[in-house]
């Protein structure tokens, strides 16, 4: 059940310091006033983005809405699967498992032995996230980023210590 907590909750991030951010959202016409509350909270760079076909982030399964703040100004766009390389996905080729089955999609993928639209559909919400940060000067970029990352076993070490660092802190 979607509630007004859905669209609240990543606008109330204390971190009162938080310049870039990512945001899937699940109601269309909320977009642009999103991007707008966000300029005003002080980000620089923001996605706000939402798949075509419900999804509160970027899909495979449609285009998705995306509305990009930069520098004080709001541009809005729609992007494909196709535009940055990927082929388009069933909503059953990206659905999740078990909280197990989950776990192990994700450390595949991080590990790249994953293949298909799950490993697209995390690069693809990656390389956007890597490029609202600034990590990157455009999604292309990212991707290339997100995969030689992937690729060079950089995003499953960077799991393992996260992982163990979390850990560490609980005990």
């Amino acid at each position: 059940i979607r509630t007004v907590f859905n669209v609240l909750g990543p606008l109330l991030n204390p971190n009162l310091n938080l310049t870039n951010q990512l945001v899937g959202v699940y109601h269309k016409p909320v977009l642009k006033l999103y991007a707008q509350t966000l300029k005003i909270l002080g980000r620089k760079h923001a996605l706000v983005v939402r798949g075509d076909d419900g999804l509160d982030e970027i899909t495979l399964c449609s285009e998705t809405s995306v509305v990009e703040l930069k520098n004080g100004e709001i541009f809005e766009y729609s992007i494909t699967p196709e535009q940055f390389g990927f082929k388009r996905a069933l909503h059953s080729d990206i659905e999740g498992g078990t909280p197990e089955e989950n776990a192990k999609t994700l450390i595949r993928t991080l590990k790249g032995e994953e293949q298909g639209a799950k490993f697209d559909i995390v690069v693809f919400n990656a390389m956007f996230a890597l490029y609202a940060a600034d990590g990157a000067k455009s999604p292309d970029k990212a991707k290339k980023m997100v995969l030689e990352a992937i690729n060079s076993g950089k995003a499953y070490k960077f799991y393992e210590e996260f992982i163990k660092a979390g850990a560490n802190g609980a005990s």
